[in-house]
């Protein structure tokens, strides 16, 4: 899992190459990210589904980033529905953070995930989801809404 977070950096060479504003919360995102996998594979932790729903989803974005580097004009509905795919994405993996945290404080379940790695990764998909709905308000809805004015 590791490894793939430094391959997902790859996206981040293709806003460079486009000669676009590296936005805080791209490299912030990827960054983080990287973070809390390398504790986790500190104490062996595996991203069961989460890697397969992550793939799903970068497996779109860095297509998008490719096309958009060949100079491919892509319309902004895709760009918007690849941020609404990364919203669910992170709703997701926060609700099976907050169910994983009801196993354990009300039913007294035990995780084999090492409790560091739990928390830290719940905090940065909750983190990250306040983030990119503010993306794309920002984004999406806010220029709507210049242009009804």
């Amino acid at each position: 899992m590791v490894v793939s977070k430094f391959v997902e950096l790859g996206d981040t060479a293709f806003v460079i190459l486009r000669k676009q504003k590296l936005i805080a919360l791209h490299w912030f995102h990827h960054a983080a990210t990287l973070m809390v996998c390398w504790i986790g594979y500190e104490h062996y932790e595996t991203a069961g589904r989460a890697i397969f729903v992550n793939s799903f989803v970068h497996s779109f974005m860095y297509s998008y980033y490719a096309l958009k580097a060949l100079g491919v004009k892509i319309p902004k509905n895709v760009s918007q529905a690849l941020t609404t795919l990364q919203i669910l994405q992170l709703a997701a993996a926060v609700f099976g953070a907050v169910y994983i945290l009801y196993l354990l404080a009300v039913q007294g379940r035990p995780c084999r995930m090492h409790f560091e790695t739990f928390c830290l990764g719940g905090f940065l998909a909750g983190m990250f989801l306040v983030l990119f709905i503010r993306f794309y308000k920002q984004s999406y809805l806010s220029r709507d809404e210049n242009k009804k004015k």
